[in-house]
């Protein structure tokens, strides 16, 4: 486990992190959003999704596309990013969204870098919390969850059950990103990794 002075460096970048969000507590639904990826069919899906209660039945009928596109064409219920839409209005979902995404994003290269890629040294713990905020930093696809931003904890899950650490932890991780992420964006890559590592 992390000591104290572990805790309070990685705190450190979390804020820095968080500081990637005042805009939109600032300016709230004024904020400037990249239109890249936000105005396709991902962001009105899940609102769609959250305004029919999220059905999970394939042939529901959702009305507003198509005059009646089956559920099935839609993503998953079971994702976390329809509850989030369907909890919160539309903006501030998309924003809650993207905070977990990037502390995430941040948390998990964190916990990559530090257990397995960077050995202990004078340097390393800067090396650890500025390679975690430049990934967490990135432009991240986040309307699709952890898809990007999640590999770095998946990967640091599959070599904890390669070297017999912390299964069950492990475990939970796995399925937290198979509920959090959109496979058809990432499946062929996290399987060639799995094979190499096999």
């Amino acid at each position: 486990m992390l000591n104290k002075k572990e805790i309070i460096w990685y705190l450190s970048g979390f804020v820095v992190v968080c500081f990637y969000f005042l805009p939109f507590l600032i300016l709230g639904e004024e904020s400037k959003i990249f239109i890249h990826d936000n105005l396709e069919i991902s962001f009105i899906q899940r609102v769609i999704l959250a305004r029919n209660d999220i059905p999970f039945s394939p042939s529901f009928p959702i009305e507003q596309i198509m005059n009646g596109l089956p559920r099935a064409y839609y993503p998953s219920s079971f994702s976390v990013i329809n509850i989030f839409f369907y909890v919160f209005p539309p903006f501030v979902a998309y924003i809650v969204n993207e905070f977990f995404v990037r502390i995430i994003a941040y948390t998990g290269m964190y916990l990559l870098l530090k257990t397995y890629l960077i050995k202990k040294s004078n340097w390393s713990r800067y090396l650890i919390i500025i390679g975690s905020i430049i990934f967490a930093s990135i432009q991240f696809y986040s309307i699709q969850g952890l898809t990007v931003a999640g590999q770095p904890l998946l990967v640091f899950a599959f070599l904890n059950l390669l070297n017999g650490k912390s299964k069950i932890l492990s475990y939970a991780i796995i399925c937290f990103f198979s509920l959090y992420s959109f496979f058809v964006y990432s499946t062929l890559f996290i399987l060639v990794f799995i094979l190499l590592f096999g």
